[in-house]
């Protein structure tokens, strides 16, 4: 199943350890006072990505931090524990909204 979600990305970071490669997306989600008590402002979320957006960011001259439309893969796991993962990046001309799956 895939999502697409408005995000006001910060970095990305990509690397390989032990031959493993991996990369991560930082995006800021708004709080949601309605949600918890306990959080205030915007807190900055850490998502998988795939290895090659790094690539795309460079490769189109694309501006970090910014918003964009992020395309997210939502993979189950064993105990129905979900995990999202980023495919794919896209400038987003508008103003983001809080990160939250459409």
């Amino acid at each position: 199943m895939q999502n697409q979600i408005k995000a006001h990305v910060l970095g990305i970071r990509r690397g390989t350890v032990d031959g493993n490669k991996y990369a991560s997306l930082y995006i800021l989600e708004e709080a949601d006072p309605a949600k918890s008590a306990d959080e205030a402002g915007k807190m900055p979320i850490k998502v998988t990505c795939s290895h090659d957006i790094l690539d795309k960011v460079a490769s189109e001259k694309m501006q970090l931090p910014g918003d964009f439309d992020v395309l997210i893969k939502v993979n189950m796991g064993a105990g129905g524990k979900a995990t999202m993962v980023a495919t794919d990046l896209r400038p987003n001309k508008g103003a983001a909204s809080p990160a939250g799956i459409k």
